[in-house]
């Protein structure tokens, strides 16, 4: 199985005008997407899927740059981090992904995932949600996808099964922290990210 992991552009950025944005994707401050790295990490230490993540903000990608990327990889499996302020490009991307491969599984996770899970799973385009910690969910997710055994007995997960919502059971916090792996920063070109200085 091939996933990308997507950290979304903010072109449609809600509730102001993208070209004034003070934070839009020319600012001096880009900082990796660490959540996206710790799942493709988890994954790679725990799978043998191919997996690849794509800062399209970093990138500053046109949503048709992101399509031609998608096309590109062929990913079975698309998730894509979710950001309240950044949910209409979230959409969007996912609508170029099933664009790209109609059969692509879409996932969404995310700060705005975690607070708004059965709505976000009842947004166009989306097959599932992940509310929390994604590292264990997304990978027993995709080896559930893999294995073509059913999603329901991955625990954690809000499901858009024709338009129902149907969600799994609730999954614990991961306690110990010290068993992830460290994030995957060689899947992104780390020397371009920028930081505020002094």
């Amino acid at each position: 199985m091939k996933v990308l992991l997507i950290n979304p552009t903010d072109w449609q950025m809600m509730f102001v005008d993208p070209p004034n944005y003070m934070l839009h994707a020319d600012s001096t401050t880009r900082l990796p997407p660490l959540g996206l790295l710790y799942i493709a990490s988890y994954m790679i230490a725990h799978t043998e899927h191919d997996v690849a993540v794509l800062d399209a903000n970093l990138e500053d990608l046109s949503y048709d740059d992101i399509e031609e990327r998608i096309r590109k990889y062929k990913p079975d499996i698309v998730g894509i981090s979710a950001y309240t302020l950044t949910l209409l490009d979230t959409i969007e991307i996912a609508h170029r992904a099933k664009q790209a491969n109609p059969y692509a599984f879409l996932v969404i996770g995310g700060p705005h995932a975690f607070i708004y899970p059965a709505q976000t799973a009842m947004l166009p385009y989306i097959d599932a949600v992940v509310p929390g910690e994604g590292e264990e969910v997304m990978t027993e997710l995709v080896e559930a996808v893999a294995k073509g055994t059913p999603l329901e007995k991955v625990s954690g997960l809000y499901l858009n099964k024709q338009g129902q919502l149907l969600t799994t059971p609730t999954r614990s916090i991961i306690k110990d922290l010290d068993t992830l792996p460290f994030p995957a920063r060689k899947l992104v070109p780390r020397e371009a990210y920028k930081f505020v200085s002094d």
